[in-house]
């Protein structure tokens, strides 16, 4: 008859669903960076896992984009079905994207870096529409050499005791280690000392000099390594030897020293003072 309620019993709860459908998860088969042949361009399995079941006979809409601009061919977005592993609390959803050859060339052919990212569309049983995206959507595809990560930030540098130098630096996202160049005052470039998996290192320098240190990240992905560019670097005065326990005197050029009689003249101690040059 086309009645229709519109009463709410005193005490009672009502429950508005305006959450759509949101994607918390996308995953690639390939791990980042995508390196794109060539010749045959790049195949890549896509799975995403919803929050909640889109609106009955409907897909959502995933769409990729190459530096923003969308993938020739996938206007109407990635053909999706449903996965076998999916569940009503964690529906999933998987699809093909092929990558062109032309992807991670410049307009001249030759290769480079570019992004692939992701936009979203999904509708609820009850009309709701959502774009989020909750996971990582953005990855990084290239042709030809690796492309190396971004040099340590935060590079600092300590003298310690029998002329060790301790340098400490912030972690580079997916490095897989770092390398340790130093050259002293008097040289000309850096040498390469020691690579290393930690974001710390000590050495001890072979003699008393001002030293200079900078790191680079190293980087490993599909069976090729590329290492960054220099950090900024820093400088430390590196001392084997302490100096000796002196105060400075009131006269600019001298400072009071003592000490102690030879075996002769026990016990007795003589004040001496000496013009420093």
């Amino acid at each position: 008859m086309g009645n229709r309620g519109s009463e709410i019993s005193a005490g009672k709860i009502l429950t508005i669903d305006t959450q759509a459908s949101e994607l918390t998860r996308l995953q690639l088969n390939l791990t980042a960076p995508l390196r794109v042949d060539s010749d045959n361009g790049l195949l890549i399995d896509v799975i995403i896992t919803l929050n909640d079941q889109p609106a009955e006979g409907t897909t959502p809409l995933l769409v990729p984009q190459i530096d923003g601009i969308i993938l020739d061919g996938y206007s109407a977005g990635i053909p999706l079905k449903p996965d076998t592993r999916s569940t009503a609390q964690a529906p999933r959803w998987t699809g093909q994207l092929l990558l062109p050859n032309t992807v991670g060339q410049d307009a001249q052919g030759q290769p480079t870096v570019a992004s692939l990212s992701f936009t979203y569309q999904a509708e609820d049983d009850l009309g709701n529409r959502t774009t989020r995206i909750r996971d990582n959507h953005l990855f990084q595809v290239y042709q030809g050499d690796l492309v190396p990560l971004l040099p340590p930030q935060g590079l600092t540098a300590s003298a310690l005791a029998g002329g060790q130098v301790a340098l400490n630096w912030e972690p580079v996202e997916e490095a897989a280690g770092y390398t340790v160049y130093r050259r002293a005052a008097s040289e000309a470039g850096f040498e390469q000392q020691q690579t290393v998996t930690e974001t710390h290192y000590r050495q001890t320098a072979a003699s008393d000099s001002d030293y200079f240190y900078a790191v680079a990240s190293i980087r490993q992905e599909n069976n090729q390594s590329a290492t960054s560019g220099l950090s900024k670097a820093v400088s430390v005065r590196a001392d084997r030897i302490p100096p000796l326990d002196r105060q400075t005197s009131p006269w600019s050029s001298t400072v009071p020293a003592s000490y102690r009689a030879g075996p002769n003249r026990p016990g007795r101690q003589k004040a001496q003072r000496k013009r420093i040059h």
